[in-house]
């Protein structure tokens, strides 16, 4: 039989079911890398509410500094 005719996969390779084995360790990686993606996305939501702080204490600080510039005297106090 020409090499170019025959299948790559020989006739007595197990490709029908996993083994046991094979899935625990498969099942086992997947649950790790879950794991992992939900520790980083936890730590991206951490990372993005303290920029939102960061933001907004930064336009609160400028909004009171327009406030004191404009000799205007706000009701209340900013941000409240």
């Amino acid at each position: 039989m020409n090499k170019s005719n025959q299948s790559p996969i020989p006739n007595n390779a197990h490709t029908g079911r996993q083994s046991a084995a094979f899935i625990k360790l498969k099942t086992q990686v997947q649950l790790k890398r879950f794991a992992e993606l939900r520790v980083l996305g936890e730590m991206a939501r951490r990372k993005a509410c303290a920029a939102l702080r960061a933001e907004t204490a930064a336009s609160t600080d400028f909004i009171r500094a327009v406030v004191e510039l404009s000799g205007a005297a706000p009701t209340r106090p900013v941000g409240a």
